[in-house]
């Protein structure tokens, strides 16, 4: 078989992935310095999870490929389970995704956590508006080095550490 010929052959394969890639995989970063407002779903958000944990050598990895430091990012979809936390004062609002994130990990569902008490005010069901700002950081902190994307909207590097990769978010960062 010539050369020629597996080019040929192979040809319809890469036109099929590259749809496959534009139709089911979020919107790749843009090149350009300047910030955006993307709209998206928990579960289009959670497709663009790029994670990495090596325990060996103590590094975490965190990267959403679809956005850039600055982006603000607003998750449009229904709760599917809020759950008040006292003991840290939070409230987990949960949206079920059942997708692979961009790392290839399997994912039920993904949570955000809010300042206080909403649960009088959200309920399961509800459509709701999560509003943030990507942030970039790297740093060192108890033997193991960090280059995370977080949420920039009440940033506290030592309760991320303290309680595994744990963000709160301001309680106006969600609305119905």
């Amino acid at each position: 078989m010539t050369k020629k010929t597996m080019i040929w052959l192979l040809f319809p394969l890469i036109l099929i992935l590259l749809l496959i890639s534009l139709f089911f995989l979020p919107t790749p970063k843009k090149i350009d310095s300047k910030s955006q407002t993307i709209e998206i779903s928990a579960e289009e958000f959670a497709k663009t999870l790029n994670m990495k944990y090596d325990e060996t050598e103590k590094h975490l990895f965190i990267d959403f490929i679809s956005f850039k430091n600055g982006d603000k990012i607003i998750i449009n979809d229904t709760i599917d389970s809020l759950t008040y936390q006292p003991s840290l004062n939070i409230t987990t609002v949960e949206f079920n995704v059942n997708t692979h994130t961009y790392s290839g990990e399997l994912i039920k569902s993904i949570t955000f956590n809010f300042e206080g008490r909403i649960t009088d005010e959200f309920k399961r069901g509800d459509p709701v508006k999560i509003t943030f700002t990507i942030k970039h950081v790297s740093f060192t902190q108890k033997n193991w080095s960090y280059d995370v994307e977080v949420y920039e909207e009440n940033w506290d590097q030592d309760f991320y550490v303290n309680h595994f990769f744990t963000q709160i978010l301001p309680r106006s960062s969600i609305s119905k």
